[in-house]
Parts: C-alpha cells; sequence; structure tokens
C-alpha cells in the first residue's frame, strides 16, 4: 500500500490547525487492552451510522465552510496541517450576528448561512447544548465577549450571543492596559483548553484601538470504541511527502473497521466510544497523489465517502499523531480570499454590535490534535479582535475632484435664488 502521506481529514469536532511535531502520543500513558477481534469490539448504533449534516443547519454551513478553508490554507504541501472549522465558525458566527449590508452578505455567503440566519444560531445552540451531557467523552466549548468598558455595545447583540451561544459579556480596559488584556484572554483560553492552547493572541495582537474581542474555546478528549494495544505499537517506516522514508510509531489493531476503496482514494473510520464522535481518514491509493486528491476535498466527497463505509476485518496500521500549536494562524488574507473582504476594512458595518464605526481587524486560530492507542485528545481556540475604524473609510465611487479655479453660487434651495456668488482660483 502507497504511504506517501497518510492524509488526516478529521470530523469538524476534532480538526484544528497548527505546526507539526513527531513526538508519538499524548501526555498520559495509554492503558494496556489485547488486540481487538471482531467478536470483542462493540460498537453502538449511534457509532455504526455514517455522520450526516442534512438536518443540522450548523453542521452542513461548517463543512462547507470549511472545506473552502482548506484550500486557502493548505498551500504549504510538504507540512502537516490540521484546524478547527468549528471552533472558527462558532465565532465568526458570533461576530456576523451584529454585521449589517454587504459587511453581512459577504459574512453570510463565505460561512454558508442558511437564508434565515437566526437557524443556524439555534442550531448552535442546540448542539453546544447536546455536546453538555455526552457520556464517555470530555468536550468543552466555552466563548466570551471581552468589551471596552463604556462602549455602548447594542442589547440585541449581547442577548443572542448570550442566549445562543452561552457567551458572557466581560467589560475590560483595552484603551488603559491593552497587554494586561491580552494575557487576561489568552489565560482565558489556556484554561478552558487544559492549557494546550497558550498565547493565542501574540504581542501586539491587541492595542489601544482593540474594541471588542471574541473568543471560543474548544477541547475534546475521548477515547477510540475499540482502543490499540500499546504491546502492538512499533517503529515502522512512513513514506512522507517529500519521499523521505522516516521511522515512526505505528498503531495496530485487528478489528472490523468500517472502509471503502474509490479510484483514487482509500477511506476508513473509527468510532470514539459512546457513538457521538468518529474520526475518517482519507488516504490517495497507489499511483494518486496527495495534491490531487486534495483537490477534490469537500463537504459532499466527505459525505460521499463517508456514505460508502462497510465494516470488514483488517489489520489497520496507523501512525500515532501529535500536532502541537505553533504561532497563532492568521485568517484575515484566507477568508478575505473566500469573499469577505470588507469585514476587515474601515468601511465595514457592524452597526449591530456598537453604533461607532468598528472592523475585524484580525481572526487568530491556534490548535492542538494528539491521536494514541487510547483514544484523541484536541483543542483549538479562536479570537475575532475587532477595533474601532475612527473615521469610517469611503465607500468606492467615481472621483469628482475641484482641483482647478472654480465658480460658487450660495442659493435658496426652494426657490433657486442666489444669495452669494463667487469664485475660487487660490486656496486660502
Amino acid at each position: 500500500m502507497n504511504r506517501t502521506h497518510f492524509a488526516l481529514l478529521l470530523t469538524p469536532w476534532l480538526a484544528t490547525a497548527c505546526a507539526s511535531s513527531t513526538n508519538p502520543t499524548p501526555d498520559a500513558p495509554p492503558s494496556a487492552s489485547p488486540v481487538v477481534t471482531t467478536s470483542q469490539r462493540t460498537t453502538t448504533p449511534a457509532a455504526a451510522a455514517s455522520p450526516t449534516t442534512a438536518g443540522d443547519p450548523a453542521a452542513r454551513a461548517t463543512n462547507d465552510f470549511g472545506f473552502d478553508l482548506y484550500g486557502q490554507l493548505a498551500a504549504k504541501p510538504d507540512e502537516n496541517l490540521a484546524y478547527s472549522p468549528t471552533s472558527i465558525a462558532i465565532a465568526l458566527s458570533m461576530t456576523v450576528a451584529g454585521a449589517r449590508g454587504q459587511t453581512e452578505q459577504q459574512m453570510h455567503e463565505v460561512l454558508h448561512f442558511p437564508s434565515e440566519a437566526m437557524r443556524l444560531h439555534a442550531a448552535w445552540g442546540a448542539t453546544m447544548e447536546r455536546w453538555a451531557g455526552l457520556p464517555d467523552v470530555e468536550i468543552r466549548v466555552a466563548n466570551r465577549l471581552f468589551g471596552q468598558t463604556g462602549s455602548p455595545f447594542e442589547d440585541e447583540f449581547l442577548a443572542l450571543n448570550a442566549e445562543r451561544y452561552a457567551a458572557p459579556f466581560l467589560p475590560v480596559d483595552f484603551a488603559g492596559a491593552p497587554e494586561a488584556q491580552r494575557v487576561l484572554i489568552n489565560d482565558w483560553v489556556a484554561e478552558r483548553t487544559r492549557k494546550r492552547i497558550v498565547d493565542l493572541i501574540p504581542p501586539g495582537g491587541i492595542d489601544a484601538s482593540t474594541n471588542l474581542v471574541l473568543a471560543n474555546a474548544l477541547y475534546l478528549k475521548s477515547r477510540w470504541a475499540s482502543p490499540f494495544d500499546p504491546h502492538h505499537t512499533e517503529l515502522a517506516p512512513f513514506t512522507t511527502s517529500t519521499g523521505a522514508r522516516e521511522q515512526v510509531s505505528m498503531m495496530k489493531q485487528v478489528s472490523e473497521i468500517p472502509q471503502a476503496v474509490f479510484d483514487d482514494a482509500i477511506v476508513a473510520r473509527l468510532d470514539h466510544r459512546g457513538g457521538a464522535f468518529a474520526t475518517t481518514f482519507v488516504m490517495p491509493r497507489e499511483g494518486h497523489s496527495l495534491a490531487a486528491l486534495e483537490k477534490s476535498i469537500s463537504a459532499a466527497a466527505l459525505s460521499r465517502w463517508t456514505a460508502a463505509l462497510t465494516p470488514k476485518r483488517v489489520l489497520l496500521e496507523l501512525p500515532a499523531v501529535k500536532i502541537e500549536p505553533g504561532d497563532a494562524v492568521r485568517l484575515q488574507k484566507p477568508l478575505s480570499a473566500l469573499g469577505m473582504p470588507l469585514a476587515f476594512s474601515g468601511a465595514a458595518d457592524f452597526s449591530g454590535i456598537a453604533p461607532r464605526g468598528l472592523f475585524i481587524d484580525e481572526v487568530y486560530h491556534k490548535a492542538f490534535v494528539a491521536m494514541n492507542e487510547e483514544g484523541t485528545e484536541a483543542a483549538a481556540a479562536t479570537a475575532v479582535v475587532m477595533a474601532e475604524s475612527g473615521v469610517p473609510s469611503l465607500p468606492d465611487a467615481p472621483a469628482l475632484a475641484f482641483d482647478r479655479p472654480f465658480l460658487f453660487f450660495i442659493q435658496d434651495a426652494k426657490t433657486g435664488l442666489v444669495l452669494f456668488a463667487g469664485r475660487m482660483t487660490q486656496p486660502s
């Protein structure tokens, strides 16, 4: 089997964005268990079903947005890539609740909002409420608004975020102590991601012009439905995207694995204990490249792949994964390229947040993913940093410049009576 690159296309709950590492396992040591056989493996009805987004507007919109964003983030083919469409989508959905006019239209199109936006906000609220009651998994979703003390934020905007996203508002002093507030927000994120995400907002990311930060923190720790026995993990060769062969920790188990083979791809899925989550893996078939496969990925392709999965008994070999956060990913350019540049300009209309001119200064994203014999640990955080635009930028229009001598007439607007007249030939 060609191991040119084992692509990790994680479900939106697991995916996160950061730099790569070859450390094989999460910090906690895995517990020992025998090689799993067909008779020993238990699968709940929920775990056996293929994931579908058909009835959930938040899931459908986020997957479409997430694969659009993948095309923007996957520019460096030789680097590991992981990111959290869910964390980014939640933070931006909280923000777009206060967008108006063309700014709102652009953001809705990029985020694939349904025609009735309140359906998506309600869906996020229902999803987070459902996650909070799940057994057999630790999942935390935390949202918060950090706003400049004394700024007149709109009550409707604050109420929607509190009700649908459980995002309370905290007054802070960006104007007087921006660095202290940056540390405050970063500490809030670190606490809610078990310190997997630290220093989300870099130095200088907040200054005296910052007016509002909308933050999301997402953390997941979940066991495989069929854990790997660590005694069977051994070093094995892995051919990287550059063609180099490296020795990696390869986990192994014999089990019934949902899988499917297509003309260009091999697809397999590992269910998580309790059946609420699953991880889908997609690898190009021999003779096909990962780059070509990446060009074809979409939410529809993922649905097609997972719908075809059929359990088969195999010896599954899977490299242990640990992707540590590097510097925060800045999303202004990717999001602008997808079609929402107005939100990042002085002409942005966020009048649903505050009467003052606000724009998105930057969107920061950072994350962690680890998979070992026992299961998966993943964390992500996103911060939408908004600033006051000061004097609003003028919209685009044909120029009309009185930059040569001209006449003037001061008239009665109703009758046209000229009260004063004159000529301007020299600047005052």
